[in-house]
């Protein structure tokens, strides 16, 4: 073999290992630049599910309290009418009184003022 052909040979060699060398290193470098996305991307997907969650628990905790609140109306006043409602029956109403209260219910049901109307006076008070 002549000198040439071994030269060429060796750069040969020397060219592929360098080419095989580049390509690995080229393929490491772009993996890591992949590896680096994919993990920013899992990053900001749990950052944004753990915001999710605080925002869904501050919303329960907002309604619990707003239930408990209402809850409590609710109780404290059945239990203020149930107090009130206990002397109710020594206090009777005359037909005249029970009349009165029936049209005030009437006009309120229907939304019209307190007199029924302009020529209607309420009568005055015993």
């Amino acid at each position: 073999m002549s000198a040439r052909l071994i030269a060429a040979l060796i750069m040969a060699a020397v060219l592929a290992g360098f080419g095989c060398w580049a390509y690995n290193a080229g393929k490491r470098s772009v993996q890591a630049d992949w590896d680096a996305e994919r993990s920013e991307s899992a990053r900001l997907v749990r950052q944004q599910q753990d915001a999710n969650r605080g925002a869904a628990r501050v919303a329960e905790i907002r309604y619990v309290d707003r239930q408990t609140v209402q809850t409590v109306f609710l109780n404290t006043t059945e239990k203020e009418l149930q107090n009130e409602a206990k002397n109710l029956d020594a206090c009777r109403l005359d037909a005249g009184d029970l009349s009165l209260l029936q049209r005030a219910a009437s006009c309120a049901r229907e939304d019209r003022s307190a007199t029924c109307g302009a020529g209607e006076q309420m009568p005055a008070p015993r």
